[in-house]
């Protein structure tokens, strides 16, 4: 590593991330986060990190800066977290935000302020760590690393980051092209957030990294994120025993989610209209006082439809949201600045207001929201995994449900067969019931236990396969050779 880090770095011990994360975060990291890095400093890093959701991922960031510190091989300058959601390039620029004062504040005798002596340059005032972030619909500098030598950590979307690594950056000029493309691909760590929803992209940069060929510099290194992965990696960091009798992390794993699979009956023409009757319908009965209840539809249609539905039956239609990626981003922001409070993880329920909140994918991958019940559109498996991961996030309710709704004469023209197969697939574990007007809550069996340790056995006892029919199929990437 170019700075004095290196030659310090025995001032500064692997044991001391625990007290590292706790002086940034205000509490102690869960035992997958401490053994990613000791795995890392032994090994290099994983291909794919595989944990649940809502365990805390996006600390894959501290546990880069501090390897930094320690000046590890496996280090790399600049870290760049890449998700196809803005919502989630929002938060994760948060947390990385969060660790840039927690260094730029440290006071001498902390671990803070080791890891600050040891990223600094000679010379250089503080912060020690750049902090960017790359979206549309926000602004940065086309000298968004004032210091190429100084560490970074770049949050950011895939088109914005991607086309930077391939010589393209959107409102880059020709000449400003190849600095930003050396920025990303050289002495960097690409990690992909929530991959399942970036194949192309992934492919594409580890397309690149094998065709480079040249030895100069120090190469990238690509790893993979997911709470629901394919499982065709071999080298993978999951969570351990450890992390299943951690006091938090045991809770989060095993919080209740019991999943009723709903079967609508209507004709093709038909199937549209009484899905969404459907969707609205259950929701209502989910919801309630002190309550905030999320539909996730595959459309932007349907959502609108069901938001539309559910707004009629209200006495205040401003107790229903609609987040669709369609939404103008100035929209978006207005609607998460008035509503994120009601719906994040930790939040406190008002007892006398209730809160419906309709959405498309938008919501399904990362988000830190957390809801009391969840009606859903069948859909692919990846889908329905990110879609549990939204309800009882934290483990803190006793009950929670989530319908899933389905219509076998309703085309869908976002995941085709997968939603079929998926839909077989789950009412081989729970028994559908039929919808119609005058059901209760009570109609609905015990359904079937979706915590996200029970859902992790359900899987495991699926062949390849089966998981591959209900991931649907996947998306033509060319191939990158080296005289592409």
């Amino acid at each position: 590593m170019a700075s004095h880090a290196a030659d310090q770095s025995a001032d500064l011990a692997p044991g001391q991330f625990c007290e590292f994360f706790k002086e940034v975060h205000g509490y102690s990291p869960f035992p997958w986060q401490e053994a990613l890095l000791e795995r890392t400093l032994e090994q290099g890093w994983p291909e794919l990190i595989d944990v649940p959701t809502g365990l805390g991922k996006t600390a894959v960031l501290d546990v880069a800066v501090f390897l930094s510190a320690l000046g590890s091989e496996h280090a790399r300058r600049r870290v760049f977290l890449v998700v196809d959601r803005r919502l989630i390039v929002d938060q994760a620029h948060e947390e990385a935000r969060k660790i840039q004062r927690a260094l730029s504040d440290a006071e001498p005798g902390t671990v803070c302020r080791l890891v600050r002596d040891r990223l600094a340059i000679r010379g250089d005032d503080p912060p020690v760590l750049d902090v960017t972030r790359m979206r549309g619909g926000v602004n940065w500098s086309w000298l968004w690393l004032e210091r190429p030598d100084r560490h970074a950590v770049v949050t950011g979307t895939v088109d914005q980051i991607g086309s930077r690594l391939l010589f393209r950056g959107y409102g880059v000029g020709e000449r400003l092209r190849p600095i930003d493309a050396a920025l990303v691909g050289a002495d960097s760590l690409i990690i992909v957030d929530e991959a399942h929803l970036s194949d192309a992209f992934l492919t594409t940069v580890r397309d690149v990294r094998a065709a480079d060929s040249s030895g100069i510099g120090r190469p990238p290194v690509v790893v993979a994120m997911s709470a629901s992965p394919d499982d065709t990696s071999h080298d993978a960091h999951r969570i351990t025993p450890a992390d299943e009798g951690h006091p938090i992390a045991r809770r989060r794993l095993l919080a209740s989610k019991s999943l009723h699979p709903v079967e609508v009956s209507a004709s093709a023409n038909g199937a549209t209209a009484a899905t969404a009757d459907a969707l609205a319908y259950w929701a209502r009965l989910m919801g309630g006082p002190g309550k905030v209840t999320g539909v996730v539809a595959n459309t932007v249609g349907m959502a609108r439809t069901v938001f539309k539905r559910i707004q009629a039956e209200l006495t205040d239609p401003s107790c229903c949201v609609l987040l669709t990626g369609r939404v103008r981003p100035i929209d978006r922001e207005y609607l998460l600045d008035a509503w994120y409070p009601r719906i994040r993880s930790g939040a406190l329920r008002q007892s006398d207001a209730e809160l419906y909140v309709v959405a498309t994918q938008t919501i399904e991958a990362g988000a830190d929201i957390d809801l009391d019940g969840l009606v859903t559109e069948a859909a692919s498996l990846p889908a329905i995994v990110q879609r549990l991961g939204r309800l009882n996030r934290l483990g803190e309710r006793a009950t929670a449900q989530v319908v899933v709704v389905h219509a076998d004469r309703l085309k869908d023209p976002v995941y085709g067969s997968a939603r079929h197969e998926t839909w077989q697939w789950l009412t081989s574990l729970a028994a559908p019931v039929s919808h119609r007007r005058g059901r209760a809550l009570a109609d609905l069996d015990r359904g079937v236990d979706v915590s996200p340790s029970a859902l992790r056995q359900h899987l495991a006892a699926i062949t390849t396969q089966q998981q591959k029919s209900m991931r649907g199929e996947q998306q033509y990437v060319p191939l990158v050779s080296a005289a592409t």
